[in-house]
């Protein structure tokens, strides 16, 4: 039995590894997933395997058409392990499933007058007039990675809002404040309290670019890979927006 289950164990390098979809949304449930085992392929005999070698027990189990697969509970790591037994498609989060859409909490609006076009703009279809309508939530609780030439953090328009998250800039490895004005700039139309959009929103500098506006591409790249990873490490990945 045992050298028959190290052969099934093997499969998955010549039939290809399942499909595996960790990412959490608002309507994932934490630690619940999905298996969808691969077409015309016994059920029994994954949760066979299933069983030697995990100690799952799966809460449901499907077997309809050509739909096979089962529900399970487990972590990250338990998912990795389902994920590497033969005949497993795929494995998603499970979700919550509503009979009508939730209901979105009524916010109160607040206007800002005057208010430069832009922000006018982009609260009205009509063309004209001087003011600015938001709602009075403004962001707070978001997360704004600004990948760019660095951010005047101590800037007043952000209020304690904006912080130096990483500098990727080689020439300039222990300045991480903005020596350009670009960065600080798209900061202010993003969630600066007097020309901002969303004026309370949190800002993580992420430094790309040096004071000549200019940088690396393997500079750029390493800031998106830390700004997102920093996101998913401190579960921000619902909450959070890149400007590039």
């Amino acid at each position: 039995m045992r050298s028959f289950l190290n052969i099934l164990l093997a499969l998955p390098a010549v039939l290809g590894a399942a499909t595996v979809d960790k990412r959490q949304t608002a309507d994932t449930v934490s630690g619940s997933w999905i298996a969808r085992v691969q077409d015309n392929s016994p059920l029994s005999t994954v949760l066979n395997t299933l069983r030697l070698t995990t100690n799952i027990v799966p809460k449901h189990q499907y077997n309809f058409g050509t739909f096979r697969g089962f529900a399970f509970d487990g972590d990250e790591s338990l998912v990795d392990l389902v994920a590497s037994i033969p005949l497993i498609a795929s494995i998603e989060p499970d979700t919550t499933v509503r009979a009508s859409a939730p209901v979105v909490e009524k916010r109160a609006l607040v206007q800002q007058t005057p208010a430069e076009y832009g922000l006018v703009r982009i609260s009205r279809r009509a063309r004209g007039g001087n003011t600015y309508t938001y709602d009075n939530t403004a962001g707070a609780g978001s997360f704004i990675y600004v990948i760019d030439t660095g951010v005047n953090a101590g800037h007043q328009e952000f209020g304690g809002r904006a912080v130096n998250g990483a500098n990727f800039v080689a020439t300039e490895p222990l300045i991480a404040t903005d020596l350009n004005g670009h960065g600080t700039h798209c900061s202010g139309t993003a969630a600066g309290a007097t020309y901002g959009v969303s004026k309370r929103a949190n800002v993580i500098a992420v430094k790309v670019l040096g004071a000549l506006g200019t940088g690396l591409n393997s500079g750029v790249l390493a800031g998106i890979d830390w700004a997102v990873n920093n996101a998913r490490q401190n579960g921000r990945t619902g909450r959070s927006v890149f400007s590039l």
